[in-house]
């Protein structure tokens, strides 16, 4: 199922943990550049079987931003 695009406002808005496809919506980017970025260690992230999440808190130091950014 395609997830829709939804614009993010506020990083309370994010969930705690998320999926590439979540971070590639975010970042607009292909779940792909994301994949690659986790790769060359640039985005820390767990594997759960065959899917990778991402900790918002390591999204937002990867971006280097505040907790209390709003994302633009």
């Amino acid at each position: 199922m395609a997830m829709k695009k939804r614009y993010i406002t506020n990083w309370n808005d994010v969930p705690v943990v998320v999926d590439l496809a979540y971070v590639a919506i975010i970042l607009g980017v292909t779940p792909e550049t994301i994949r690659n970025e986790i790769k060359k260690g640039n985005i820390p992230a767990t594997r759960v079987g065959h899917m990778w999440r991402i900790l918002k808190e390591d999204l937002m130091a990867y971006l280097g931003v505040r907790k209390e950014s709003v994302i633009s």
